[in-house]
C-alpha cells in the first residue's frame, strides 16, 4: 500500500483508519520525498523512500506511537516527535542518513526518540525531553531550548553519542520557581566537545554546572570576589562597632561614704 502527500493541505493517518483498512504497515510512494503541508502520523509504523532524502518544509508530527522510517531528513520546517513516537532516518544506504536542519526558521521538538547517525543542527531551534540515538553537532547559528517548570518537571535531553556544542543554549524557567536543593540535570551525553557560544537563563539566582555526564542547573554560588567583598564589609562593621564602644566615656563609680 502507498500513500501520497504533496501540497499545502493536511493529512492525518490514525490508528483507527489504518486498522479499518487492515494495513499494519504503510509505505509512502517512492516519488514522495517532501512534506510541504501538515502531515500527522499516529499509531503505526510508516516508511518513506529508501533512496531519496525526505525533505520537510511544512509541518511533520509524530504522536501516539507513530513511527516513521526515512532515508535521512532535510529539516527546514516544523518537526515534532512526541513522547512514545520514533523517527528513524537510517533507512537505505548509509550515505545520506543524517538529519540536517539548516533553516533559521526550522523548529524541532523531540520528546520521543530520534535514531540517526548524526543530527546536524546548523540553524534553527532544537528543544525537548527526548532521546537522540546518535551524535548532535551544533553550529553557531543554532539554538538549544530547555524548559524547567519544577524540580520534578523539567526537560532532560539525552544525547547518547557525541554532543558537539555551539550556538545558543536557552533555559526557560517558570516564574516564581524556588531554587532547588539538588542540581537538576537538563542534558546528558555519551561524549562532550566544543562549547556553547552563549548561555541564557531567564531567571536570576541560577547557574549551569558542567559535569562529565551532563549539564545541570543549580543555585548560583557567589564568585570569590563577591565573598571577599562581603567579608570586608563585615570586617568594617566590626571595626566601627568596636571603635564606637571605645569612644564612650567611662563613668566613675559612686563614692561610698565612710562610716
Amino acid at each position: 500500500a502507498s500513500f501520497e502527500f504533496i501540497g499545502a493541505g493536511s493529512r492525518v493517518f490514525t490508528h483507527e483508519y489504518l486498522g479499518n483498512m487492515r494495513f499494519e504497515h504503510a509505505m509512502f510512494d517512492e516519488v514522495l520525498a517532501r512534506v510541504e503541508g501538515t502531515l500527522t502520523l499516529t499509531g503505526r509504523s510508516f516508511a518513506a523512500s529508501a533512496t531519496q532524502r525526505l525533505v520537510n518544509t511544512g509541518s511533520l508530527l509524530l504522536r501516539d506511537g507513530g513511527a516513521l522510517q526515512s532515508h535521512g531528513l532535510q529539516q527546514q520546517g516544523s518537526l515534532q516527535v512526541l513522547a512514545g513516537s520514533v523517527l528513524d532516518t537510517r533507512l537505505g544506504a548509509p550515505e545520506g542518513q543524517d538529519v540536517v536542519q539548516d533553516a533559521a526558521t526550522a523548529r524541532t521538538r523531540l520528546d520521543g526518540v530520534l535514531r540517526t547517525p548524526t543530527l546536524r543542527l546548523q540553524a534553527g531551534e532544537l528543544s525537548g525531553d527526548g532521546r537522540l540515538e546518535g551524535d548532535l553537532l551544533m553550529g553557531n547559528a543554532a539554538s538549544f531550548a530547555l524548559q524547567v517548570r519544577g524540580a520534578a518537571d523539567h526537560d532532560q535531553f539525552d544525547v547518547q553519542g557525541l554532543l558537539q556544542a555551539g550556538g545558543l543554549l536557552h533555559i526557560d524557567i517558570a516564574a516564581g520557581l524556588q531554587l532547588p536543593v539538588q542540581p537538576l540535570q537538563l542534558l546528558s551525553w555519551g561524549e562532550f566537545g566544543g562549547s556553547f557560544a552563549q548561555i541564557e537563563i531567564d531567571a536570576a539566582g541560577w547557574q549551569t554546572v558542567m559535569r562529565a555526564d551532563g549539564l545541570y542547573l543549580a543555585a548560583a554560588v557567589p564568585e570569590p570576589a563577591a565573598w571577599l567583598s562581603l567579608l570586608l564589609g563585615l570586617g568594617c562593621l566590626a571595626v566601627r562597632s568596636r571603635s564606637a564602644s571605645q569612644r564612650q566615656p567611662t563613668r566613675a563609680a559612686p563614692a561610698v561614704p565612710l562610716p
